[in-house]
């Protein structure tokens, strides 16, 4: 697809693999901890969120993550020709030097407004978003007392899944490999995530009413 930036320029935007995405998601540093006595002579371990030794190994995480996730989201985007060479001069100067042509472009030749929706682009072709399942829920069109069914909630629980489990659960439910969810552009995934979410949350409401 094309994206027409806010200076005039088109650049095409591409699926990346969500699986490089997916290896990014690490634990965060963990913060020190201190044995405090409370009342009752009850000992616990409290985390010590203001050691500075924490705060830099937490700092050096998201700064390593967003480089990180730049020069992959940066594999989907395609730039014209006038762009692509005055991004190869800058590259020349910028800090990080491991940066692709792409990765300069995307993080210091667009406005703020033109990266964002560049990113969201890239993300809706290469994996599960809100964007891809809002537009699934409106086309499955699913209801209860003729009104749009995800506007009902659900019982409470204190289980929860995280993002990756869920979208794996919907591609083991909708009888595929992890391998050929993957290979689904973004708003496939997404509509497999969305249908079995509202298949969930109708057959709950069946149950209890």
């Amino acid at each position: 697809m094309q994206y027409t930036t806010r200076g005039g320029w088109s650049a095409e935007l591409s699926r990346i693999d969500r699986r490089d995405l997916d290896a990014l998601v690490v634990a965060a540093p963990s913060p020190p901890l201190r044995t405090v006595e409370s009342w009752g002579g009850v000992v616990e371990q409290l985390p010590i969120y203001d050691d500075p030794k924490y705060q830099a190994q937490l700092l050096a995480h998201k700064i390593n993550l967003q480089h990180s996730q730049t020069l992959i989201i940066a594999g989907g985007l395609q730039l014209p020709a006038a762009k692509r060479l005055e991004a190869e001069t800058l590259r020349k100067i910028v800090p990080s030097r491991d940066l692709t042509v792409e990765a300069v472009a995307l993080r210091y030749l667009l406005q703020d407004d033109d990266r964002n929706a560049i990113i969201a682009h890239i993300l809706y072709l290469s994996t599960v978003t809100d964007r891809g399942i809002k537009e699934a829920i409106t086309r499955f069109n699913y209801s209860w007392r003729d009104k749009p069914l995800d506007t009902f909630g659900v019982g409470m629980s204190h289980g929860r899944r995280g993002q990756l489990a869920v979208d794996f659960r919907a591609a083991v439910r909708s009888g595929l490999t992890w391998s050929q969810f993957c290979d689904l552009p973004g708003y496939e995934q997404s509509m497999h995530v969305a249908y079995w979410l509202l298949e969930d949350r109708l057959n709950y409401l069946l149950q209890v009413h």
